[in-house]
């Protein structure tokens, strides 16, 4: 690599860390905090590593040694794999730029994400009651609704009163929620609201009587401009706040039932939300819709062994045409 640095300087050729700085310039859909976070990763991750090699030289060896010295760090994989995709799309900017004719990042091994501890959580009924009775009542309306809709933390703090409306639907009338913003970071670290990256986060949500209920104080008398879930000054609710209540909330379930031995994280209601549509009988289209995916890919990915009619229908579609073949 010593080399590959030597002879950028020499020949005063374009390095690994010019091409991905100006990658980044060029990026125009991402936010201040999206932007404030690459020239971050650029910074601490890339620039003391391999910022310095030409980019012409970049090849599979110094991306293999980055990517132990990520691990020697003690990078998270996820960590290591978001940085490893900035110099990759970098890469790609520098083929268009005419800079080099290939990416030399294709095909890199890179650490794997899945751990044991990383596992989803899914609650039954009785578990998430169990739960739910023992969480401080000013925070249960919270967690409803993030069971009950599925939304992410951020998705769910940013909705506001008049995103709620009934619809008619099926010869009734039903209560849906528009998901259609969250909260982000600036360059400055503050939080706004905006809109979500993909268009399959915008969603409508169909929502229980009861969670309705549950948020009627925080809803009555109050504008539709109004966050539902918000402090005593109206501003936005830190996940910390919810996250110590959930886990007092654990501490007490343990204690009335020592079987209950589950450590479920705020997400895993999300988790939990699709996995009781798939047991109720919502189609992975219907789930996924739900959850704000952009395809059925990543629900399947990691519901679909939840989905047990299907596998009984298979079972007597596949069994069924057994018995017309042996006839």
């Amino acid at each position: 690599m010593a080399e590959a640095v030597v002879y950028a300087h020499t020949q005063n050729a374009r390095t690994v860390a010019q091409v991905l700085t100006e990658h980044v310039d060029l990026l125009v859909k991402p936010t201040s905090q999206t932007i404030r976070n690459y020239r971050n990763m650029i910074e601490d991750h890339i620039q003391p590593h391999i910022g310095g090699v030409a980019v012409t030289q970049l090849d599979i060896r110094h991306l293999t040694g980055w990517v132990r010295a990520m691990q020697e760090k003690k990078l998270a994989p996820k960590t290591i794999r978001n940085v490893h995709g900035l110099i990759s799309a970098g890469m790609e900017t520098a083929i268009r730029l005419g800079y080099r004719p290939d990416n030399p990042c294709r095909g890199v091994a890179l650490p794997t994400t899945e751990h044991a501890e990383d596992k989803e959580q899914f609650l039954t009924w009785d578990e998430w009651e169990l739960l739910y009775r023992n969480l401080n009542p000013l925070w249960q309306p919270l967690a409803l609704f993030l069971v009950m809709s599925g939304a992410r933390f951020g998705e769910a703090t940013a909705v506001k009163v008049g995103d709620f409306a009934q619809v008619r639907a099926d010869g009734g009338v039903t209560w849906v929620v528009r998901i259609n913003k969250s909260w982000k970071r600036d360059g400055a670290n503050a939080y706004y609201i905006a809109q979500p990256k993909t268009a399959s986060s915008k969603r409508s949500v169909s929502i229980p009587p009861m969670v309705v209920e549950a948020l009627k104080p925080a809803m009555e008398g109050v504008s539709g401009d109004t966050l539902v879930f918000r402090t005593s000054t109206g501003g936005r609710v830190a996940q910390k706040y919810l996250w110590n209540a959930w886990q007092e909330a654990m501490e007490k379930a343990r204690a009335e039932d020592p079987t209950f031995h589950k450590t479920p994280r705020l997400h895993d209601l999300r988790h939990t939300s699709a996995s009781w549509g798939l047991q109720g009988g919502l189609s992975l289209y219907e789930v996924a819709r739900r959850l704000g995916h952009s395809s059925t890919a990543t629900t399947e990915r990691v519901y679909a062994h939840l989905m047990h009619s299907s596998h009984t229908k298979g079972a007597a579609v596949f069994g069924k045409m057994g018995k017309q073949l042996e006839a």
